[in-house]
């Protein structure tokens, strides 16, 4: 099983600054002295769901991940990778302790960017294996800030009667093309 969390890298506003309400105010056509609060929930919701779709962080975010089982490469699931904080492991006699790229305990392909991949390829196999890295979401692309706003608009025009049955506002097709080239491809 793979698990990962995010957290914001130390010192970092929890906002995401990527777009600003001015902006969304702008696009939605909305009077500049209402829905501050209703918008600022919005965009976290949409930047998050974004990040989760895509695999990309939209701001400065530190990522650890959790390996359970015993395999030899390992991809990061966000991106982009900025740096590796640390790798631990536990091996199955229970023994643990940290590896390093230097020592040779693994190496590391691919890219670092937004549409490249980054894999970890250990030399041995361990039973659990736990990686802390960096993913500088802070330049984020022109496409995602097209991305929100769409949705946002979306979410803010929906005036439909709820039943209570769950229904799902989807993103608007054309920026699901925008943000396609950002997702990460399973081979």
């Amino acid at each position: 099983m793979v698990s990962y969390t995010l957290e914001d890298a130390s010192g970092q506003s929890p906002a995401y600054t990527y777009v600003t309400i001015s902006e969304i105010k702008s696009y939605l056509e909305v009077d500049a002295s209402t829905y501050d609060s209703l918008l600022s929930d919005m965009l976290y919701a949409v930047a998050e769901d974004l990040e989760r779709e895509t695999g990309q962080s939209l701001k400065n975010r530190t990522v650890t991940v959790e390996y359970d089982y015993n395999e030899r490469y390992f991809l990061l699931p966000i991106r982009p990778v900025t740096s590796l904080t640390s790798v631990t492991y536990t091996a199955s006699d229970e023994s643990s302790g940290t590896l390093t790229e230097a020592s040779g305990n693994f190496n590391v392909y691919g890219l670092g960017n937004r549409t490249g991949n980054q894999v970890l390829e250990f030399a041995d196999d361990y039973n659990k294996i736990t990686v802390t890295y960096n993913s500088d979401g802070s330049s984020v692309p022109a496409e995602f800030k097209l991305a929100t706003m769409a949705h946002i608009k979306v979410l803010f025009n929906d005036d439909r009667d709820f039943d209570g049955s769950l229904s799902k506002v989807r993103y608007p097709e054309s920026t699901i093309r925008l943000i396609r080239k950002y997702q990460q491809i399973e081979i």
